[in-house]
């Protein structure tokens, strides 16, 4: 909250000061009242802007048994209660209090003076006659004047003209907008002065109107000094007033050149971008791919193969000397697959397939509900005129008086021409409706139901290959980019909402090709992990301890522990007996998240209270897959384990490095991980005859009720 403000100030502060320094003195009232209104909206809403950079992370590495696996074997030390924060919010809600009294006070009084004393109602606004003495002033459309001085018309056409493009312009918007941002930011000086400076140019306005009447300038500035007055000025009304007269004076002669308005507001280009770098919010969002994608998969870098490119070719060939342009969306699909398959000395032999569709994909998930009104549902249970579908399905109209309009949440209406109506459907109207499930089937879940098709079809296809002895498969590989490309435009809430699991990656087989032995670079990971933990401890070692360093310190070791646990677990177990396995950099410290505070605190000194805050533990490391054929089962059993896992480590994270969560969430969490890895354990002792898996870890700590 506290950035917020310090953010939306600085932006108001930037704002106002060019205001100040190139647009008050200027005649350019009209672009002036809109730059003061949008600089309002702009400094309260740009520190609010996030803008989202992607970071591909591995799905493989997930957090948990990396950065917090000895998260139970550490340390803490306990912050006091801040009590100023409870003063601070006192004093705010205090003075909110009281800014509130006052604008519903003066408002009241407003009202009833409108209320209570004779109108005359006119073209574009009402009088309101006063029977005291008060200089003229509007609020909304109500121009108050002194009955007396109306009557007897002392109120000279010059000043009932002022008011009356108060009331025109509809200036008492602008004030009621800064009087409630007023009550909310009362202790913040910058929306005084903005509120200043949006009444002082409704009276530029006002006075340009005049003059633009044709009055005369020097005999209107007689009659601005002898109705100004040093009175306070009505609230939240706008009226002549004698401190702004001098400055009023010095703008009415001023003249700005059309040239001088168009470079003043180009300026506002580099100002605004200035704005939004500086003061608007940067987030890093992780997108999850394959971790064997770059080494694992030898199609990588080759391009498709000889077979893809001349089906690719051929497509073209057929489609160019087809007299009927038909084209079937989900081969189609494949096209594109392909094209995202070659290389860009590939791509330049062919023809882009955006040359027919450049944009191939409909977004059905986006798509806009469109109910039927009842006569129009009425009006279908005609058979001679409409075909009737259902949730795709055809059925007669009949079917029709089991519904009501009401059961209908979207529908198409097709106009079938002539020649296109078939002795079976020979209606001029095709109309297939869609209930609720069926809206969701068809369209909110139409890209993962074209995943998890294709995903079936791979799994089906990749089990084989794994038995097989063929090199390649380029249907895999087709489907691999197919499933990738999905996956990437699922959100966070869809993966997590549909079980969406990341397509496992095609194995390599040694093998030749195009008369080209392949030969897979590999680095000893003992002697890396070896290297990489000595730095590590060399580090750790240093004063002072990891719990006081700086964030850019802690990131570095955080870094070096994810990589040495990342290359632990991949191991072999002989060559984990011949190193030590890293701890944590926060031993012998332990993290406790209280009331949404970060507090650190050494296990000897934690109470059982204490005890009940640490989270649960990591989930075990996923296990690198072997030579061994896994059956279709257990390779789905292995992605269901990596996704819990990797979603479990995600919310272990957050609940300790921004306090989101609670342990009941954790521990849900957990369980369901658990579950993942006890069948995927059961799974290979099944199939391999024992389980390479560690031993679960102990069982999370009771949550307290």
């Amino acid at each position: 909250m506290l950035m917020y403000l310090l953010k939306s100030t600085a932006c108001l502060a930037t704002l106002f000061l060019f205001y100040k320094l190139f647009l008050e003195g200027q005649n350019m009232h009209k672009f002036k009242r809109f730059y003061l209104l949008a600089a309002l909206v702009l400094s309260f809403g740009i520190p609010l802007i996030t803008f989202t950079t992607y970071m591909q992370v591995p799905i493989a590495i997930y957090k948990t048994p990396l950065e917090y696996g000895n998260i139970n074997t550490t340390e803490t030390i306990v912050e006091p209660t801040n009590y100023w924060s409870y003063l601070i919010w006192s004093i705010y809600g205090l003075g909110v209090l009281i800014f509130s009294i006052k604008f519903i006070k003066n408002s009241t009084n407003l009202f009833l003076k409108i209320k209570q004393n004779p109108k005359q109602r006119l073209e574009n606004h009402t009088n309101v006659l006063l029977t005291e003495k008060t200089t003229p002033h509007t609020f909304l459309s109500y121009i108050f004047l002194n009955k007396k001085a109306h009557q007897q018309k002392q109120i000279p056409k010059e000043v009932l003209l002022h008011e009356i493009t108060h009331a025109k312009q509809k200036h008492s918007i602008d004030v009621l907008l800064i009087e409630v941002l007023q009550v909310v930011f009362w202790f913040n000086p910058l929306i005084y002065f903005i509120k200043h400076a949006i009444k002082l140019n409704h009276e530029f306005l006002a006075d340009q109107a005049v003059l633009n009447q044709g009055a005369d300038t020097v005999s209107y500035r007689k009659i601005l000094l002898a109705f100004s007055s040093n009175v306070t000025e009505p609230y939240m009304a706008n009226s002549i007033n004698y401190s702004s007269i001098k400055k009023r004076f010095t703008v009415m002669k001023k003249r700005t050149s059309k040239r001088s308005v168009v470079l003043r507001s180009l300026l506002l280009i580099p100002l605004a971008a200035l704005l939004f770098y500086s003061f608007s919010n940067q987030k890093t969002e992780e997108i999850l791919v394959d971790t064997q994608a770059s080494h694992a998969n030898k199609n990588a870098g080759k391009g498709a193969s000889e077979k893809m490119m001349q089906e690719y070719r051929t497509f073209f060939k057929k489609y160019n000397n087809a007299k009927k342009k038909v084209i079937d969306m989900t081969y189609y699909q494949r096209i594109i697959a392909i094209y995202d398959l070659m290389t860009n000395e590939q791509r330049a032999t062919v023809t882009d397939h955006k040359t027919i569709l450049k944009f191939p994909s409909v977004d059905l998930k986006n798509t806009t509900k469109k109910a039927p009104t009842q006569s129009e549902f009425n009006s279908w249970k005609n058979k001679e005129n409409f075909a009737i579908w259902i949730d795709n399905k055809h059925v007669p109209n009949s079917v029709l008086n089991k519904y009501s309009a009401s059961d209908i949440v979207h529908f198409n209406n097709s106009y079938v021409y002539k020649n296109a109506r078939s002795a079976k459907f020979p209606q001029e109207h095709q109309v297939n409706l869609f209930t609720k499930q069926g809206f969701t089937n068809t369209y909110v879940k139409a890209d993962v139901n074209t995943y998890n098709s294709i995903l079936q079809k791979y799994n089906s296809e990749l089990h084989s290959f794994k038995k097989n002895s063929e090199i390649s498969n380029d249907d895999l590989e087709i489907k691999n980019v197919q499933l990738k490309k999905l996956y990437a435009e699922f959100s966070k809430e869809e993966i997590k909402k549909y079980n969406i699991v990341f397509p496992e990656s095609i194995p390599v087989k040694n093998s030749e090709h195009l008369g080209l032995v392949i030969k897979e670079e590999k680095q000893d990971p003992l002697e890396t992990y070896k290297k990489e933990y000595n730095t590590y401890v060399t580090l750790t070692k240093q004063e002072p301890h990891y719990i006081h360093r700086s964030e850019a310190e802690k990131k570095k070791i955080d870094d070096l522990f994810t990589l040495l646990g990342s290359i632990y677990f991949s191991l072999s177990k002989e060559d984990r007996a011949k190193v030590k396995r890293v701890k944590a950099p926060i031993l012998p410290y332990v993290i406790l998240i209280r009331n949404g505070k970060t507090e650190y605190k050494k296990r000897s000194e934690l109470t059982e209270d204490d005890k009940k805050l640490l989270p649960p533990p990591p989930p075990p490391p996923l296990p690198p897959s072997n030579n061994k054929q896994d059956s279709k089962e257990l390779a789905k059993a292995r992605a269901a384990f990596k996704k819990d896992a990797y979603e479990y480590g995600s919310a272990v994270g957050e609940y300790r490095k921004e306090g989101k969560g609670t342990r009941e969430e954790l521990n849900k969490l957990y369980k369901k991980t658990m579950k993942s890895y006890e069948k995927c354990s059961a799974l290979i002792k099944k199939e391999k005859g024992a389980a390479p898996l560690p031993p679960p870890p102990p069982p999370a700590p009771p949550i307290k009720d």
